[in-house]
């Protein structure tokens, strides 16, 4: 079955004295699968692929180090592009998932990047 979902996520926190607080607006299209082995026991697939625009509401940060200021001021507006998946197998008890991301700002588009990555294993008992 196909699916969309539109999310938006305001993340706020603070990391000794550096304040973040960020807008996310995303779009995701997903495909999910599921069927019976031979022996009856389900496994289940799901692919998406999605799509982030993610705003940085505050001003930048500074910090002094031994008496000398430093400022950070990061390109507020950013794009991003991912997709990823998870298999799952013997009733869900075994899993595989993993997902790629790539985002740049979108002030200037492809100066500043980053990409990204997860993969994992996971077992129920």
């Amino acid at each position: 079955m196909f699916k969309k979902i539109s999310i938006f996520i305001l993340t706020i926190f603070k990391i000794t004295n550096v304040a973040f607080m960020t807008g996310r607006l995303g779009l995701s299209a997903d495909y999910e699968s599921e069927w019976k082995d031979k022996a009856g026991q389900t496994s289940r697939s799901h692919v998406y692929g999605i799509a982030n625009l993610c705003y940085d509401f505050l001003d930048g940060t500074d910090v002094d180090v031994s008496g000398t200021r430093l400022t950070s001021k990061p390109q507020p507006l950013w794009g991003g592009l991912g997709f990823g998946g998870s298999l799952s197998w013997a009733d869900d008890r075994y899993a595989v998932h993993g997902e790629l991301l790539a985002r740049s700002s979108l002030e200037d588009f492809g100066d500043s990047h980053s990409f990204g990555g997860t993969v994992g294993f996971s077992v129920k008992w």
